[in-house]
């Protein structure tokens, strides 16, 4: 079931993925009825990220609060600045 969800700047469940420094799980898939997943990745100069995937089932949402992130859409080189946000729809196999 969905629910209202408040969880403050650094603070809830975290994983380390890769090498990220941390990532907090905001928002999980089954807290949205499999809608979406929002993370708060804390990452190092860097860091090489994720590696290019998709999601079946769930769409996907950026927000870069500081720094630079380069995102790889198809065969284009994006690069996320201050306040950019970004969404990749959820794209069936």
């Amino acid at each position: 079931m969905s629910v209202p969800l408040y969880v403050p700047a650094g603070e809830g469940e975290f994983v380390n993925i890769r090498d990220t420094k941390r990532t907090y799980l905001k928002l999980t898939t089954p807290d949205s009825n499999g809608e979406f997943g929002f993370f708060e990745h804390h990452m190092a100069p860097e860091a090489s990220g994720a590696s290019p995937h998709i999601h079946k089932n769930s769409t996907e949402m950026f927000y870069v609060v500081k720094g630079e992130i380069e995102f790889t859409i198809g065969d284009r080189k994006v690069v996320g600045e201050p306040r950019a946000p970004g969404r990749i729809p959820s794209l069936p196999v």
